[in-house]
């Protein structure tokens, strides 16, 4: 369980969190964006680097997982995850994720928008499935 926290702190610490700084806000909160509040690139980086300290988090679950260092419906977890984790990022490089970059990029705010909700509330989501499950990501 040590070499878990460790991991997921050095995964914060390349987030640019440190234990004694004040975590953003727009990283950990289920907010959202509106028309009259466009999505900014501040608010890009907020949700990608919330996507990385998530990610890096259940990484280290999954390791743990194939260790057999926790129990094994660590499986079933994990793939209860995945299928959130896939719509916010998926290995081809498409996803949710990297439509908001592209929308951000191309100032098309609408679609910004409604990929920014929808980032979010998949990262409220993950870290929901992975608390009922005693899944510790950021």
């Amino acid at each position: 369980m040590k070499k878990i926290a460790l991991i997921v702190l050095l995964a914060a610490a390349v987030g640019g969190w440190s234990p004694g700084s004040c975590i953003p806000e727009q990283i950990f909160q289920a907010s959202t964006a509106s028309i009259a509040n466009p999505v900014t690139k501040d608010m890009l980086n907020g949700a990608e680097n919330g996507g990385i300290l998530i990610f890096a988090g259940l990484r280290a679950y999954k390791k743990a997982c194939v260790d057999q260092v926790v129990p094994q419906s660590c499986r079933g977890v994990i793939q209860r995850i995945q299928v959130y984790t896939r719509k916010l990022r998926h290995p081809d490089g498409s996803g949710i994720l990297a439509d908001l970059r592209s929308f951000v990029k191309n100032n098309d705010q609408v679609n910004a928008v409604i990929a920014y909700n929808a980032a979010m509330q998949l990262m409220t989501d993950i870290r929901t499935i992975a608390a009922s499950n005693n899944v510790q990501v950021q």
